[in-house]
């Protein structure tokens, strides 16, 4: 346990419901201040200290030696006073409070109200104080028992609390006897019109004398209604357990009994060494049962009126040696509003509630105040302590707190199990208290190896040795002395990584940062851009690498288009056509065209992406010149451009004609070999008649039957010269649209401009346009058969 805290200003740590009874020494120490938020005062002349306050430099006339204590509003030192050579106790208001106009007045009011306090058993005040840090007070220092702290010089204050837990519960005689000097010291404060507020065991100093002292008047407030009232209405602040209920809701609203329920809380701690936050009335002695109860009661208008009647209590109380407990219990106390209760009656007399519980052996289902369980036997007040024991343990095994396990965890040696759950409690308590043992015998290990190794200068054992004391341990004792020494072994690391990035071998690099930030220094600022810099590198590298290979994929994908489309017979439609669509673009539409058609002709498919020609039927007769216009020249230009265009169009005439008349030579010298005279005529005779027409009719009278190899490549090339055709007759389709958009787009701009003639010579060649456009349609719509070449 930590005893430089006894001088501390209001504590600001939380203690939480589920601590055990047993640590009730470790949860009276934490004070919570519930305050709603300080009320900014526009008047900021209650934040400064009055006029007659000095403000020298603290350091002109004290020297700090060590801090003592730390607090939600302040910290406390001890220090030497030059002039008169005593030590005393300074406390300092914190930085981040001192915002606060409201926390400034009360430090401010803290110090007057315990100066104005002169008594035997209250801490004295020397002087107040502000230098640029801030307020300050400078207090009697108050030094602990020798035999509490043998080696230090002047001794370490000793608390309550810390007396508790060294020696156990107070006799019964000596309970009273400290009990009977802090009511005097209390009772002299209410005189003089100061209510303390915080009374709990870190507040309750014992001299060398063991005499005790009451400190930290944090929470004072005085009772005069003429006085600066620094409590608003809806404040809450109390220490859990000692502090009065009525804090906990209001604290503006808390007077004189407010310190009656701590003195209350008080005897009840000293005698039992449990935090009054769980109080049981089977826990006291029966001569002091009336006098805590009554003391300790929600409802204020039910404790006693003043800390007198208190203490005349106490005066009447006899002494004897040992602690009487009394066997059987009459009342137990609500879990939620804290209201005793007589154990005849089944619900809460406050808040209704009905006081079940389930055994935490067998999980029966009984009363709060049955102390065994009706099944098992087990005893619910042992269990719910070493429950509440093995819960703690925990907590403090994640905080690496092993040295207050060892502390505590033989305290389950008192606890008989009834049963499986009973010995599973102690036998986790027990595997902490083993691992704690071991943590702690290895923490002194590696603290000794430790500064062996720095003393020979082995800095990279010591490293890795401090790496795991820091997981053993949270004090980070020699991370300083780490982050001074030279490091080799990064230095090493880190020009690896240096001519790895030269050399280009980022993943190499990437795994030696990444190493030294792990095993030798996590925060090495160099080693974090090295790796930054091998990572953005690697990542350029790779998107580099995806780009060629998808280029290449890409390239290869277009010169597959060939050699596929020739191997599957030169397909019209299907999978090919949906699969190279993309191809087809990229030919038509990008620089690769002329590339690509040379291609296609090494493989012999030179019109792979060609549209097909259509029908064999008469195309539509070619639109006639447009008329010179009279008014316009540029729409006679423009329609010359036209007709220039369809005339081009109509000049293609494709290769199947080419085709059709090399495959019927072909045809006419395979026949002439196999001696088929009468195919041979028929052949002949379609060459002679394809010379003189360059086309296949739809239908024709023939005097003789075709034979079935000059009647099937009729039909193929039919079909070839009728999409050949068909293609013609769309490109002048979708010249005419084009040129129609042209007209359309100048016979706006003229009507705008208001030439209303010409707009009008523009509208009649628009529906000449688009009469031959529907002519074009037409023939698209038409359908067309095969010649029929069967015998």
């Amino acid at each position: 346990m930590d005893r430089t805290q006894p001088m501390s200003a209001q504590d600001s740590d939380q203690a939480s419901d589920d601590l055990p009874e047993a640590d009730a020494c470790d949860l009276e120490r934490q004070t919570i201040p519930m305050a709603a938020e300080d009320i900014t005062r526009a008047d900021d002349a209650y934040a400064d200290p009055p006029s007659q306050i000095s403000t020298d430099p603290l350091s002109s006339q004290y020297a700090i030696l060590e801090t003592i204590g730390h607090g939600g509003m302040g910290t406390v030192y001890l220090a030497r006073d030059h002039k008169l050579l005593r030590h005393v106790a300074i406390k300092r208001l914190n930085r981040a409070v001192q915002r606060s106009a409201t926390a400034k007045e009360r430090f401010w009011q803290e110090a007057k109200a315990v100066a104005a306090l002169n008594h035997i058993h209250i801490v004295h005040i020397y002087s107040l104080s502000e230098d640029e840090e801030g307020p300050y007070i400078v207090m009697e220092y108050v030094p602990g028992p020798a035999a509490a702290s043998p080696n230090k010089t002047p001794p370490a204050p000793f608390n309550l609390a810390d007396r508790v837990n060294r020696d156990g519960p107070l006799p019964l005689h000596d309970a009273l006897d400290v009990m009977k000097k802090v009511c005097r010291a209390v009772e002299h404060a209410h005189s003089c019109g100061v209510i303390h507020r915080d009374l709990k065991p870190a507040n309750i100093l014992f001299d060398e004398s063991s005499e005790p002292k009451i400190v930290d008047f944090g929470l004072a407030r005085r009772i005069s209604p003429e006085q600066l009232r620094l409590t608003s209405p809806g404040d809450r602040m109390l220490s859990l357990g000692y502090g009065a209920p009525e804090q906990e809701a209001d604290a503006s609203t808390s007077d004189e009994r407010a310190d009656v329920y701590g003195l209350g809380a008080l005897l009840y701690f000293s005698i039992t060494g449990k935090n009054p936050r769980y109080f049981r009335q089977d826990d006291v002695p029966d001569a002091l049962r009336m006098s805590i109860v009554k003391a300790l009661e929600t409802d204020k208008k039910h404790r006693w009126a003043s800390v007198k009647e208190f203490a005349e209590t106490l005066e009447r109380v006899g002494q004897p040696d040992a602690v009487v407990v009394p066997t059987g219990k009459t009342t137990w106390r609500c879990r939620w509003c804290d209201t005793v209760n007589p154990l005849a009656v089944q619900f809460c007399g406050k808040c209704g509630w009905d006081g079940a519980a389930s055994c935490l052996e067998c999980g029966t289902q009984m009363r709060i105040g049955v102390q065994f369980c009706g099944d098992c036997g087990a005893d619910a007040r042992e269990y719910e302590t070493a429950s509440r024991l093995l819960e703690q343990l925990k907590e403090r095994f994640e905080e690496t707190a092993f040295e207050h396990i060892v502390h505590r965890a033989n305290s389950i040696g008192t606890f008989r199990p009834a049963g499986p759950n009973g010995q599973r409690i102690v036998g986790e308590v027990n595997s902490l208290l083993a691992s704690a043992q071991k943590a702690v015998k290895r923490r002194s290990q590696l603290k000794a190896r430790i500064e062996q190794n720095l003393a020979a200068g082995n800095h990279e054992s010591a490293r890795k040795q401090v790496r795991e004391y820091n997981t053993l341990a949270k004090d980070r004792l020699f991370d300083d002395a780490i982050a001074e020494m030279s490091n080799p072994a990064l230095e090493s690391a880190l020009d690896e990584a240096r001519k790895l990035i030269m050399h280009e071998d980022w993943q190499t690099a990437i795994g030696v940062c990444k190493r030294a930030l792990a095993e030798i220094d996590p925060g090495n600022g160099e080693a974090t851009i090295l790796l930054r810099r091998a990572q953005r590198r690697m990542r350029r590298r790779r998107i580099v690498s995806l780009a060629a290979v998808s280029m290449c994929l890409f390239l290869l994908y277009l010169l597959s288009g060939a050699p596929t489309y020739r191997a599957l017979g030169r397909p019209t439609s299907g999978a090919w056509q949906s699969m190279y669509a993309p191809m087809a673009f990229v030919q038509h539409a990008t620089f690769f065209r002329i590339p690509l058609e040379r291609y296609a002709v090494l493989w012999g498919v030179p019109n792979m992406c060609r549209p097909r020609p259509t029908a064999s039927k008469p195309v539509a007769p070619m639109i006639p010149p447009p008329p010179e216009p009279r008014t316009v020249e540029e729409l006679a230009k423009l329609g010359a451009e036209h007709a220039k265009r369809l005339a081009n169009i109509d000049a293609d005439a494709g290769d199947w004609a080419t085709r059709y008349s090399r495959e019927l030579t072909v045809l006419l010298q395979r026949m002439q070999a196999a001696g088929d005279y009468e195919g041979w005529v028929a052949t002949k005779a379609e060459i002679e008649r394809f010379e003189t027409k360059a086309t296949i009719p739809e239908q024709e009278s023939v005097l003789a039957p075709l034979p079935a190899e000059l009647a099937a490549l009729r039909r193929d090339h039919y079909r070839r010269m009728t999409e050949h055709a068909k293609g013609k007759t769309e490109a002048k389709l979708r010249a005419c649209r084009s040129y129609i958009e042209h007209l359309t787009n100048m016979q706006t701009n003229l009507t705008k401009r208001g030439q209303m003639e010409n707009a009008a010579l523009v509208n009649s060649e628009i529906i000449r346009i688009e009469t031959a456009a529907a002519t074009f349609k037409r023939a698209l719509g038409l359908t067309t058969t095969p010649p029929d070449a069967a015998p």
